[in-house]
């Protein structure tokens, strides 16, 4: 059975292909429809021929709230039949016909002509410039998302910011004028710096404010955004973002160099990065075992 639904995996590619067919004229329905596109393993690996769920960017052109417009699909799905939309089975979830989290709304669909249901998670893009910032994060495989995360929170303690303002373009004398509070005198009551985010809606730069002589945050303000995965690509200039995990991870021995990131980077990879209950004793499930002891092996031998 599959994640929060409890429905049947998908059984093939050809099958994978059906579900996304079918289902996309149902959902093609919904008011402010503007695409449908699949992310994730069936994109990076095509080695892979079963699957656990689909993953859609669904891109919905609304004036409201992603919130809002998350409740309004629900209602829609909710209006159509159990025999399409059905009831989840999972011990957890049943009875329910969708589950609202995150970014993501997910149901279980049943395709006649496969005659079986699956988990789809319907990932919400509000403009077309997330919808394929989204994708193009998502289908890098779920390790080497939390590696390349760690390493862009780490990038401005790893590299001056200057250099890599420069290299994205960023002036910051314009985006913020006031610049940052950074002292040792015991009167400031707060320090200050700069530090690079990413999600799968963007890439950010926040202005953080910590509790003095702490790491304590008091305040983060975004002071820049970025859906270009160039600039992604130029923030980690030091890395190859088209290699594969352990590649990346090897990169990474010549890279880092701060004690700060080698307590970091193994935080933010655990948070992004755990084996769910449809993944223990899967090749899924395994593969995150050992990226999570290469990490953290790796990182603790660096302090």
């Amino acid at each position: 059975m599959s994640g929060v639904t409890g429905a049947d995996r998908i059984k093939s590619r050809h099958d994978f292909q059906q579900f996304v067919e079918s289902y996309t004229l149902l959902i093609s329905q919904f008011s402010g429809f503007c695409s449908a596109a699949t992310s994730g393993s069936y994109n990076s690996d095509i080695s892979k021929h079963d699957f656990g769920d689909i993953d859609l960017i669904v891109h919905i052109n609304s004036s409201k709230t992603k919130r809002d417009l998350k409740k309004d699909l629900q209602l829609f799905f909710h209006a159509l039949p159990d025999s399409v939309i059905v009831p989840f089975t999972s011990a957890k979830y049943a009875g329910k016909r969708s589950y609202n989290s995150g970014e993501i709304v997910s149901v279980r669909y049943f395709d006649t002509i496969l005659g079986y249901s699956v988990q789809i998670d319907n990932i919400i893009a509000l403009d077309a410039a997330e919808a394929d910032f989204k994708q193009r994060f998502l289908d890098f495989p779920a390790t080497k998302q939390g590696l390349i995360l760690g390493l862009v929170k780490t990038a401005t303690v790893e590299t001056d910011p200057v250099v890599l303002f420069a290299r994205i373009g960023i002036d910051i004398a314009v985006l913020d004028p006031n610049g940052l509070t950074c002292s040792n005198d015991l009167y400031v009551e707060h320090n200050q710096e700069y530090e690079f985010n990413l999600s799968s809606n963007e890439l950010q730069l926040r202005k953080v404010t910590y509790m003095y002589s702490t790491y304590i945050q008091v305040s983060k303000d975004v002071v820049w955004r970025s859906r270009n995965m160039q600039d992604l690509a130029a923030l980690l200039y030091q890395y190859n973002l088209n290699a594969d995990f352990d590649t990346l991870l090897l990169q990474a021995t010549a890279n880092v160099h701060k004690s700060r990131s080698f307590k970091r980077i193994p935080g933010v990879f655990t948070s992004m990065v755990s084996v769910k209950s449809g993944e223990v004793g899967t090749n899924k499930g395994a593969e995150k075992l050992a990226a999570l002891d290469k990490v953290n092996k790796f990182f603790t031998e660096c302090t």
